[in-house]
Protein backbone atom coordinates (compact mmCIF):
# COMPACT_ATOMS: atom_id res chain seq x y z
CA UNK A 1 0.00 0.00 0.00
CA UNK A 2 2.65 2.27 1.39
CA UNK A 3 4.57 2.06 -2.07
CA UNK A 4 1.55 1.86 -4.61
CA UNK A 5 0.85 5.34 -2.39
CA UNK A 6 4.34 6.53 -3.31
CA UNK A 7 4.03 5.63 -6.88
CA UNK A 8 0.71 7.46 -6.56
CA UNK A 9 1.97 10.94 -5.85
CA UNK A 10 5.16 10.73 -7.84
CA UNK A 11 2.81 10.20 -10.92
CA UNK A 12 0.27 13.62 -9.48
CA UNK A 13 3.92 15.29 -9.26
CA UNK A 14 5.06 14.54 -12.47
CA UNK A 15 1.55 15.25 -14.27
CA UNK A 16 1.70 18.66 -12.62
CA UNK A 17 5.31 19.78 -13.75
CA UNK A 18 3.69 19.19 -16.94
CA UNK A 19 0.72 21.39 -16.44
CA UNK A 20 2.39 24.06 -14.79
CA UNK A 21 5.58 24.00 -17.66
CA UNK A 22 3.32 22.73 -20.31
CA UNK A 23 5.17 21.52 -23.81
CA UNK A 24 7.71 23.54 -25.81
CA UNK A 25 4.97 25.35 -28.18
CA UNK A 26 5.20 28.91 -30.15
CA UNK A 27 3.93 31.35 -28.48
CA UNK A 28 0.11 32.22 -29.80
CA UNK A 29 -0.91 34.65 -32.11
CA UNK A 30 -1.88 37.86 -30.30
CA UNK A 31 -4.45 41.60 -31.09
CA UNK A 32 -2.49 43.63 -33.45
CA UNK A 33 -2.82 47.21 -33.62
CA UNK A 34 -2.25 48.01 -37.68
CA UNK A 35 -3.45 52.10 -37.07
CA UNK A 36 -4.81 54.33 -34.53
CA UNK A 37 -5.65 57.92 -33.62
CA UNK A 38 -7.67 60.08 -31.38
CA UNK A 39 -6.82 63.51 -33.80
CA UNK A 40 -7.99 64.59 -36.51
CA UNK A 41 -5.04 64.53 -38.07
CA UNK A 42 -3.91 61.00 -36.92
CA UNK A 43 -7.08 59.70 -38.39
CA UNK A 44 -6.14 61.27 -41.70
CA UNK A 45 -3.00 58.75 -41.64
CA UNK A 46 -5.23 55.84 -40.98
CA UNK A 47 -8.36 56.74 -43.10
CA UNK A 48 -8.56 59.87 -44.86
CA UNK A 49 -12.06 59.25 -45.91
CA UNK A 50 -13.29 58.94 -42.20
CA UNK A 51 -11.18 61.79 -41.16
CA UNK A 52 -13.34 64.01 -43.37
CA UNK A 53 -16.36 62.46 -42.25
CA UNK A 54 -16.32 62.01 -39.00
CA UNK A 55 -17.83 65.27 -37.63
CA UNK A 56 -20.94 64.35 -39.37
CA UNK A 57 -24.16 62.37 -38.46
CA UNK A 58 -24.40 59.10 -40.28
CA UNK A 59 -27.54 57.23 -40.44
CA UNK A 60 -28.52 59.75 -37.64
CA UNK A 61 -25.68 58.50 -34.96
CA UNK A 62 -24.05 60.85 -32.87
CA UNK A 63 -20.80 62.34 -34.93
CA UNK A 64 -17.44 62.42 -34.00
CA UNK A 65 -15.65 59.42 -32.14
CA UNK A 66 -18.33 56.82 -31.88
CA UNK A 67 -18.69 53.23 -33.54
CA UNK A 68 -21.97 53.08 -34.67
CA UNK A 69 -21.15 56.56 -36.47
CA UNK A 70 -18.51 55.50 -37.70
CA UNK A 71 -19.80 51.92 -38.96
CA UNK A 72 -22.87 53.80 -40.88
CA UNK A 73 -20.33 55.78 -42.59
CA UNK A 74 -18.42 52.71 -43.69
CA UNK A 75 -22.18 51.03 -44.84
CA UNK A 76 -23.12 54.17 -46.49
CA UNK A 77 -19.98 54.04 -48.58
CA UNK A 78 -20.73 50.11 -49.53
CA UNK A 79 -23.92 51.45 -50.71
CA UNK A 80 -25.85 50.23 -47.93
CA UNK A 81 -29.05 52.70 -47.67
CA UNK A 82 -30.06 53.55 -44.31
CA UNK A 83 -32.78 51.61 -42.61
CA UNK A 84 -36.17 52.82 -42.30
CA UNK A 85 -36.47 51.79 -38.62
CA UNK A 86 -34.54 52.70 -35.95
CA UNK A 87 -31.05 50.32 -34.80
CA UNK A 88 -30.68 51.95 -31.74
CA UNK A 89 -27.14 51.73 -29.90
CA UNK A 90 -24.33 49.54 -30.72
CA UNK A 91 -26.02 46.45 -28.71
CA UNK A 92 -29.38 46.78 -30.31
CA UNK A 93 -28.06 46.80 -33.92
CA UNK A 94 -27.88 43.13 -34.41
CA UNK A 95 -31.57 42.25 -32.76
CA UNK A 96 -33.37 45.12 -34.33
CA UNK A 97 -31.71 44.37 -37.95
CA UNK A 98 -32.84 40.67 -37.20
CA UNK A 99 -35.78 41.74 -36.48
CA UNK A 100 -36.91 43.56 -39.72
CA UNK A 101 -35.33 40.93 -42.23
CA UNK A 102 -31.62 41.21 -42.15
CA UNK A 103 -29.39 38.20 -42.17
CA UNK A 104 -27.46 37.83 -38.68
CA UNK A 105 -25.00 35.04 -37.85
CA UNK A 106 -21.88 33.99 -36.78
CA UNK A 107 -20.05 33.71 -40.35
CA UNK A 108 -17.54 36.58 -41.14
CA UNK A 109 -18.21 38.39 -44.55
CA UNK A 110 -16.11 41.34 -45.33
CA UNK A 111 -18.38 44.56 -45.48
CA UNK A 112 -20.34 42.79 -42.47
CA UNK A 113 -21.03 44.50 -38.91
CA UNK A 114 -19.27 42.77 -36.23
CA UNK A 115 -20.77 42.58 -32.73
CA UNK A 116 -21.39 40.88 -29.57
CA UNK A 117 -24.42 40.16 -27.63
CA UNK A 118 -25.46 42.65 -24.86
CA UNK A 119 -22.09 44.44 -25.87
CA UNK A 120 -22.57 48.29 -26.84
CA UNK A 121 -19.82 48.21 -29.73
CA UNK A 122 -19.91 47.81 -33.42
CA UNK A 123 -16.44 46.93 -35.96
CA UNK A 124 -16.71 46.65 -39.43
CA UNK A 125 -15.38 43.28 -40.93
CA UNK A 126 -12.34 44.74 -43.32
CA UNK A 127 -10.56 41.33 -44.10
CA UNK A 128 -11.55 37.24 -43.29
CA UNK A 129 -8.00 34.92 -42.49
CA UNK A 130 -8.44 31.16 -41.30
CA UNK A 131 -8.35 32.08 -37.53
CA UNK A 132 -8.26 35.99 -37.94
CA UNK A 133 -10.37 39.24 -39.01
CA UNK A 134 -9.10 42.60 -39.35
CA UNK A 135 -11.27 45.18 -38.24
CA UNK A 136 -12.15 48.70 -37.97
CA UNK A 137 -13.36 50.83 -35.29
CA UNK A 138 -14.23 53.94 -34.03
CA UNK A 139 -14.92 54.63 -30.39
CA UNK A 140 -16.44 57.25 -27.82
CA UNK A 141 -14.80 59.26 -25.43
CA UNK A 142 -15.16 57.04 -22.43
CA UNK A 143 -14.94 53.77 -24.37
CA UNK A 144 -11.24 54.55 -24.37
CA UNK A 145 -10.18 57.89 -22.29
CA UNK A 146 -10.38 60.70 -25.59
CA UNK A 147 -12.30 58.51 -28.04
CA UNK A 148 -10.09 56.58 -30.80
CA UNK A 149 -9.67 55.23 -34.17
CA UNK A 150 -8.34 51.89 -34.69
CA UNK A 151 -7.98 48.80 -37.16
CA UNK A 152 -6.65 45.79 -35.33
CA UNK A 153 -5.85 42.09 -36.13
CA UNK A 154 -7.87 39.94 -33.99
CA UNK A 155 -7.92 36.49 -33.55
CA UNK A 156 -10.42 33.71 -32.88
CA UNK A 157 -10.97 33.62 -29.52
CA UNK A 158 -10.00 37.14 -28.03
CA UNK A 159 -12.35 39.57 -27.01
CA UNK A 160 -12.17 41.88 -29.81
CA UNK A 161 -13.17 39.16 -32.14
CA UNK A 162 -16.97 39.43 -32.80
CA UNK A 163 -19.44 36.35 -32.03
CA UNK A 164 -22.22 37.65 -34.30
CA UNK A 165 -22.31 39.68 -38.00
CA UNK A 166 -24.50 41.79 -39.45
CA UNK A 167 -25.17 41.54 -43.50
CA UNK A 168 -26.05 44.36 -44.56
CA UNK A 169 -26.98 44.49 -48.42
CA UNK A 170 -26.27 47.25 -50.49
CA UNK A 171 -26.15 49.00 -53.84
CA UNK A 172 -23.92 49.30 -56.83
CA UNK A 173 -20.52 50.66 -55.61
CA UNK A 174 -18.58 53.45 -57.74
CA UNK A 175 -14.66 53.16 -58.02
CA UNK A 176 -12.13 55.52 -57.90
CA UNK A 177 -8.47 56.10 -56.73
CA UNK A 178 -6.82 57.89 -54.11
CA UNK A 179 -6.31 62.03 -55.22
CA UNK A 180 -3.44 63.52 -55.45
CA UNK A 181 -2.43 67.44 -54.82
CA UNK A 182 0.25 68.87 -55.97
CA UNK A 183 1.83 72.02 -55.86
CA UNK A 184 3.95 73.48 -52.87
CA UNK A 185 2.52 74.13 -49.26
CA UNK A 186 3.18 77.83 -49.50
CA UNK A 187 1.34 80.70 -48.52
CA UNK A 188 0.32 82.34 -51.98
CA UNK A 189 1.02 78.98 -53.24
CA UNK A 190 -2.13 77.10 -55.69
CA UNK A 191 -2.39 73.79 -55.43
CA UNK A 192 -4.32 71.62 -58.11
CA UNK A 193 -6.09 68.22 -57.17
CA UNK A 194 -6.15 65.19 -59.58
CA UNK A 195 -8.80 62.76 -58.97
CA UNK A 196 -7.42 60.12 -61.53
CA UNK A 197 -9.95 58.03 -63.45
CA UNK A 198 -13.40 56.74 -62.20
CA UNK A 199 -16.22 54.25 -63.13
CA UNK A 200 -18.72 54.26 -64.71
CA UNK A 201 -17.31 56.96 -67.25
CA UNK A 202 -20.30 59.03 -66.43
CA UNK A 203 -19.66 59.67 -62.98
CA UNK A 204 -20.52 62.89 -61.49
CA UNK A 205 -16.97 64.24 -59.34
CA UNK A 206 -17.39 66.88 -56.71
CA UNK A 207 -14.44 68.50 -54.77
CA UNK A 208 -14.10 69.81 -51.16
CA UNK A 209 -10.39 70.77 -49.71
CA UNK A 210 -10.09 70.52 -46.06
CA UNK A 211 -7.79 72.06 -43.31
CA UNK A 212 -6.81 69.57 -40.61
CA UNK A 213 -9.42 67.35 -41.94
CA UNK A 214 -11.94 70.02 -41.56
CA UNK A 215 -13.65 72.11 -43.95
CA UNK A 216 -13.07 74.89 -45.85
CA UNK A 217 -15.84 76.94 -46.66
CA UNK A 218 -16.08 77.60 -49.98
CA UNK A 219 -13.22 75.57 -51.88
CA UNK A 220 -15.24 73.65 -53.90
CA UNK A 221 -13.04 73.39 -56.97
CA UNK A 222 -10.03 71.63 -58.54
CA UNK A 223 -7.35 74.04 -57.30
CA UNK A 224 -7.07 76.26 -54.06
CA UNK A 225 -4.79 79.03 -53.34
CA UNK A 226 -3.31 78.73 -49.84
CA UNK A 227 -3.51 81.87 -47.20
CA UNK A 228 -2.09 82.65 -43.86
CA UNK A 229 -4.84 80.67 -41.90
CA UNK A 230 -3.52 77.51 -43.40
CA UNK A 231 0.01 78.19 -42.04
CA UNK A 232 1.13 75.08 -40.13
CA UNK A 233 -1.60 73.17 -40.98
CA UNK A 234 -1.98 70.18 -43.27
CA UNK A 235 -4.04 70.24 -46.72
CA UNK A 236 -6.29 67.25 -48.09
CA UNK A 237 -8.49 66.90 -51.03
CA UNK A 238 -12.05 64.86 -50.55
CA UNK A 239 -13.20 63.92 -53.90
CA UNK A 240 -17.10 62.66 -53.82
CA UNK A 241 -17.72 60.62 -57.18
CA UNK A 242 -22.07 60.02 -57.56
CA UNK A 243 -24.47 58.59 -59.87
CA UNK A 244 -27.96 57.91 -60.49
CA UNK A 245 -28.49 54.40 -58.58
CA UNK A 246 -24.99 53.84 -57.09
CA UNK A 247 -23.66 54.63 -54.26
CA UNK A 248 -21.51 57.66 -53.78
CA UNK A 249 -18.03 57.20 -52.99
CA UNK A 250 -15.77 59.58 -51.25
CA UNK A 251 -11.65 59.73 -51.54
CA UNK A 252 -9.57 61.93 -50.05
CA UNK A 253 -5.80 62.75 -50.89
CA UNK A 254 -2.81 62.09 -48.39
CA UNK A 255 -2.27 65.41 -46.19
CA UNK A 256 0.42 67.37 -47.48
CA UNK A 257 3.04 68.92 -45.55
CA UNK A 258 2.27 71.56 -42.89
CA UNK A 259 1.88 74.55 -44.81
CA UNK A 260 4.81 77.43 -44.47
CA UNK A 261 4.77 81.33 -44.66
CA UNK A 262 6.20 82.74 -48.11
CA UNK A 263 9.86 83.58 -47.55
CA UNK A 264 8.91 87.62 -46.88
CA UNK A 265 6.87 86.28 -43.97
CA UNK A 266 9.48 85.01 -41.76
CA UNK A 267 11.47 87.31 -41.29
CA UNK A 268 10.12 87.95 -37.12
CA UNK A 269 7.16 86.54 -35.14
CA UNK A 270 3.86 87.83 -34.36
CA UNK A 271 4.14 86.37 -30.67
CA UNK A 272 6.14 86.53 -27.52
CA UNK A 273 2.67 86.02 -25.47
CA UNK A 274 0.88 83.91 -23.62
CA UNK A 275 -1.78 81.08 -24.74
CA UNK A 276 -5.37 81.81 -24.70
CA UNK A 277 -7.52 80.75 -22.25
CA UNK A 278 -11.54 79.82 -21.66
CA UNK A 279 -13.59 81.45 -18.58
CA UNK A 280 -16.86 80.23 -17.65
CA UNK A 281 -18.67 76.40 -17.22
CA UNK A 282 -19.03 73.96 -20.31
CA UNK A 283 -22.72 73.67 -20.01
CA UNK A 284 -25.51 73.71 -22.46
CA UNK A 285 -26.87 77.33 -22.47
CA UNK A 286 -24.12 78.76 -20.70
CA UNK A 287 -21.72 81.54 -22.46
CA UNK A 288 -17.81 80.98 -22.51
CA UNK A 289 -15.21 83.74 -23.21
CA UNK A 290 -12.01 83.48 -24.45
CA UNK A 291 -8.78 85.69 -23.33
CA UNK A 292 -6.34 85.56 -26.30
CA UNK A 293 -3.63 87.23 -23.82
CA UNK A 294 -0.98 89.43 -25.07
CA UNK A 295 0.46 89.42 -28.40
CA UNK A 296 2.72 91.94 -29.97
CA UNK A 297 4.08 93.52 -31.92
CA UNK A 298 1.62 96.58 -31.92
CA UNK A 299 -0.86 96.29 -34.97
CA UNK A 300 -1.04 92.68 -34.61
CA UNK A 301 -4.64 91.47 -36.16
CA UNK A 302 -5.96 88.62 -33.93
CA UNK A 303 -8.89 86.12 -35.58
CA UNK A 304 -10.73 83.83 -33.41
CA UNK A 305 -11.83 80.36 -34.01
CA UNK A 306 -14.07 77.81 -31.58
CA UNK A 307 -13.73 74.18 -32.46
CA UNK A 308 -14.88 70.94 -30.75
CA UNK A 309 -12.66 68.25 -29.79
CA UNK A 310 -13.30 66.42 -32.94
CA UNK A 311 -12.34 69.11 -35.06
CA UNK A 312 -15.59 70.99 -36.22
CA UNK A 313 -15.68 74.91 -35.95
CA UNK A 314 -17.86 75.78 -34.47
CA UNK A 315 -17.64 79.57 -34.33
CA UNK A 316 -15.65 82.39 -36.23
CA UNK A 317 -14.31 86.15 -35.27
CA UNK A 318 -15.95 86.10 -31.63
CA UNK A 319 -14.28 85.99 -27.84
CA UNK A 320 -17.52 84.38 -26.67
CA UNK A 321 -19.71 81.23 -27.21
CA UNK A 322 -22.87 79.97 -26.04
CA UNK A 323 -22.79 76.43 -25.52
CA UNK A 324 -24.96 73.91 -27.84
CA UNK A 325 -26.67 70.77 -27.82
CA UNK A 326 -25.09 69.80 -30.59
CA UNK A 327 -21.95 70.19 -28.15
CA UNK A 328 -22.91 66.85 -25.88
CA UNK A 329 -19.95 64.63 -25.28
CA UNK A 330 -17.06 67.11 -26.48
CA UNK A 331 -14.48 69.25 -25.38
CA UNK A 332 -14.49 72.98 -26.77
CA UNK A 333 -11.48 74.58 -27.77
CA UNK A 334 -10.38 78.30 -28.14
CA UNK A 335 -7.97 79.42 -30.78
CA UNK A 336 -6.37 82.76 -31.81
CA UNK A 337 -4.48 83.69 -34.39
CA UNK A 338 -1.84 86.89 -34.65
CA UNK A 339 -0.94 88.15 -38.63
CA UNK A 340 0.96 90.99 -39.48
CA UNK A 341 2.42 92.05 -42.60
CA UNK A 342 6.16 90.70 -43.24
CA UNK A 343 5.43 88.91 -40.37
CA UNK A 344 4.98 84.90 -39.43
CA UNK A 345 1.40 83.97 -39.08
CA UNK A 346 0.74 82.53 -35.55
CA UNK A 347 -1.88 80.40 -33.84
CA UNK A 348 -2.49 79.35 -30.42
CA UNK A 349 -4.76 76.94 -29.26
CA UNK A 350 -6.51 77.00 -25.29
CA UNK A 351 -6.21 73.80 -23.32
CA UNK A 352 -9.38 72.02 -23.34
CA UNK A 353 -12.75 72.98 -21.48
CA UNK A 354 -13.98 69.98 -19.65
CA UNK A 355 -16.86 67.45 -21.52
CA UNK A 356 -19.93 69.28 -22.44
CA UNK A 357 -22.99 67.18 -20.50
CA UNK A 358 -26.26 68.02 -20.01
CA UNK A 359 -27.77 68.21 -16.25
CA UNK A 360 -29.23 64.61 -15.09
CA UNK A 361 -32.21 64.51 -12.90
CA UNK A 362 -32.90 61.29 -10.72
CA UNK A 363 -36.58 60.41 -9.89
CA UNK A 364 -36.71 57.42 -6.98
CA UNK A 365 -39.77 55.72 -6.06
CA UNK A 366 -39.54 53.36 -3.23
CA UNK A 367 -41.89 50.28 -2.13
CA UNK A 368 -40.64 48.73 1.33
CA UNK A 369 -41.62 45.35 2.88
CA UNK A 370 -40.28 43.15 6.16
CA UNK A 371 -36.66 43.32 5.36
CA UNK A 372 -36.75 44.69 1.64
CA UNK A 373 -36.66 47.89 -0.10
CA UNK A 374 -36.94 48.25 -3.76
CA UNK A 375 -36.24 51.33 -5.60
CA UNK A 376 -37.31 52.39 -8.87
CA UNK A 377 -35.11 55.13 -10.35
CA UNK A 378 -35.51 57.34 -13.81
CA UNK A 379 -32.65 59.15 -14.75
CA UNK A 380 -33.96 62.22 -16.81
CA UNK A 381 -32.06 64.90 -19.60
CA UNK A 382 -33.87 67.13 -21.20
CA UNK A 383 -33.02 67.92 -25.06
CA UNK A 384 -30.32 65.31 -24.82
CA UNK A 385 -30.03 61.94 -25.80
CA UNK A 386 -31.69 59.29 -23.89
CA UNK A 387 -28.56 58.42 -20.56
CA UNK A 388 -26.67 55.16 -20.42
CA UNK A 389 -24.64 53.85 -17.66
CA UNK A 390 -25.55 53.01 -14.18
CA UNK A 391 -26.68 54.05 -11.35
CA UNK A 392 -26.07 52.54 -7.47
CA UNK A 393 -27.21 53.64 -4.02
CA UNK A 394 -25.17 53.91 -0.94
CA UNK A 395 -26.05 54.00 3.04
CA UNK A 396 -23.63 56.13 4.46
CA UNK A 397 -19.95 55.04 2.86
CA UNK A 398 -21.14 51.83 2.20
CA UNK A 399 -22.47 50.52 -1.09
CA UNK A 400 -25.40 48.38 -1.09
CA UNK A 401 -26.13 48.07 -5.00
CA UNK A 402 -25.26 48.71 -8.94
CA UNK A 403 -27.63 48.31 -11.67
CA UNK A 404 -27.19 49.21 -14.94
CA UNK A 405 -29.69 51.62 -17.17
CA UNK A 406 -32.38 48.98 -18.49
CA UNK A 407 -31.47 48.65 -22.45
CA UNK A 408 -34.91 47.93 -22.93
CA UNK A 409 -36.36 51.01 -20.38
CA UNK A 410 -34.31 53.84 -21.65
CA UNK A 411 -33.51 55.69 -18.31
CA UNK A 412 -34.74 53.35 -15.82
CA UNK A 413 -33.45 51.08 -13.09
CA UNK A 414 -34.57 48.92 -10.67
CA UNK A 415 -32.44 48.17 -7.32
CA UNK A 416 -33.94 45.26 -4.74
CA UNK A 417 -32.02 45.72 -1.31
CA UNK A 418 -31.91 43.89 1.83
CA UNK A 419 -32.41 45.90 4.72
CA UNK A 420 -32.87 45.87 8.82
CA UNK A 421 -35.77 46.87 10.51
CA UNK A 422 -35.93 50.59 11.11
CA UNK A 423 -35.42 54.20 8.78
CA UNK A 424 -32.66 54.22 6.35
CA UNK A 425 -31.34 57.18 4.58
CA UNK A 426 -30.04 56.47 1.33
CA UNK A 427 -28.26 58.30 -1.49
CA UNK A 428 -29.02 57.43 -4.99
CA UNK A 429 -26.28 58.25 -7.66
CA UNK A 430 -25.75 58.48 -11.54
CA UNK A 431 -22.45 58.13 -12.31
CA UNK A 432 -22.73 60.12 -15.77
CA UNK A 433 -22.13 59.13 -19.48
CA UNK A 434 -20.91 60.84 -22.46
CA UNK A 435 -23.58 63.44 -23.11
CA UNK A 436 -25.23 63.65 -19.33
CA UNK A 437 -23.52 64.59 -16.18
CA UNK A 438 -23.27 62.71 -12.91
CA UNK A 439 -26.17 63.34 -10.31
CA UNK A 440 -27.48 62.33 -7.17
CA UNK A 441 -30.25 62.27 -5.13
CA UNK A 442 -31.13 60.90 -1.73
CA UNK A 443 -34.19 59.52 0.10
CA UNK A 444 -35.31 57.97 4.04
CA UNK A 445 -36.81 54.50 3.39
CA UNK A 446 -38.70 52.77 6.78
CA UNK A 447 -38.24 48.80 6.18
CA UNK A 448 -40.57 46.86 8.58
Amino acid sequence: MRRRLGAFLAAVLVAAAVLMTGPATSPAAAQTTICSGVSIKDVQKCDPGWAANMHFMHWNMYSGHNCTNYVAYRLKRDGVPQPPYRLGNADTWAPNAKKHGVLVDGKPEVGAVGAWPGRRHVVYIEEIGSNYLITSEDNWPGYYPKGMYRKIKVFKGERAYPTQFIHFKGKSTINGPVPTVSGTPEVGSTLTAKAGTWSPSDVSLKYQWLRDGVIITGATTKSYTLTSKDVGHAITISVTGSKSGFASRTASSKPTDEVVPKDDETSSKVVEGSTPTISGTAKRGRTLTGDPGDWGPTGVALAYEWARSDGTVVATDTTTYKVRTADLGHQLKFRVTGSKKSYKSVTETSAPTATVRATSTLTVSSETGRGTAVLGVIVSVSNAPTPTGHVSVHEGTKRLKKNDLAAGRPGRATLRLTLPKGTHTLKISYTGSETAAPGSTTIKVKVS
